[in-house]
């Protein structure tokens, strides 16, 4: 689901002193089945790697491309009082459309390889894995430290993945955060190499159904998600879903002392 999750430890502790006041209730996942909410989703993109370095400024103040339009592809913008703060988009890998030269997970560009061989090492002979890859995880540069957002993000990530049925979920992470996606499951595939179209170096990261729901277990924001609930059936309607419903807690109450950023 690049960066990190829901239930990660508090140890990760939150270090949005500047932040406007934030309530999780407040907290709500749309799907972008409409142009309105794509838009907030480039918005929300472009922000954040801006004020990183990791992209130059543009007019139009979107960040975009060409996964955006694909029917491989799924975003999602988390809303805070109606205000987009955070976006975080699933792509699977189709390779039938490979087949015919048409790339629809970005981190086969980059990792064009090494994904081959790692889904036909765990998938059936003659039937590779199939797989997705949790993308452009973003939040607006005031939320970058939040864990309560990024827990969402990938609270909803996770949703679209089980919507996409696939056995492996990659995802492409700068080297800090590797510690991270290690405690929920991720294992590394690959290590950081150039990313594509932003100028930053990722390592390609694998999590393997039904192993990572295992290591899961202990993180609320991730263990709960279920494909058929009411959150799932309600998310992919399009229209406003809970990310945190029923006053779940958007991380596990234990100490500990990670840092965590989404990008």
């Amino acid at each position: 689901m690049n960066a990190s999750v829901g239930s990660l430890q508090p140890e990760l502790a939150l270090q949005a002193a500047t932040v406007a006041p934030f309530c999780p209730e407040k907290l709500n996942a749309r799907l972008a089945l409409t142009s309105a909410v794509l838009h907030d989703a480039w918005r929300v993109r472009h922000d954040s790697y801006v004020s990183q370095g990791y992209l130059d400024p543009r007019p139009d103040g979107f960040f975009q491309d060409e996964y955006d339009q694909d029917d491989m592809s799924i975003t999602t913008v988390l809303y805070h009082e109606d205000v987009p703060v955070a976006s975080v988009r699933v792509s699977r890998h189709d390779t039938d459309q490979l087949a015919r030269g048409r790339i629809t997970m970005p981190t086969f560009e980059v990792f064009s390889d090494v994904i081959p061989d790692f889904l036909a090492k765990i998938g059936q002979p003659g039937q590779p894995a199939t797989a997705a890859e949790a993308n452009r995880l973003v939040c607006l540069p005031e939320y970058r430290k939040d864990l309560r957002i990024i827990s969402g993000l990938f609270r909803i990530a996770k949703y679209l993945t089980k919507y996409l049925e696939t056995d492996v979920t990659f995802v492409s992470a700068r080297r800090n955060h590797i510690p991270i996606y290690r405690r929920i499951g991720f294992h590394v595939a690959a290590e950081p190499r150039p990313y594509s179209k932003l100028r930053f170096d990722t390592a390609l990261l694998a999590a393997i159904y039904p192993e990572y729901e295992t290591i899961q277990r202990p993180y609320p924001a991730l263990s709960t998600v279920r494909k058929g609930d009411q959150w799932y059936n309600a998310l992919l309607t399009g229209e406003p879903v809970p990310v945190f419903p029923n006053g779940m807690n958007p991380w596990r109450e234990t100490a500990s002392t990670h840092k965590l950023e989404a990008a």
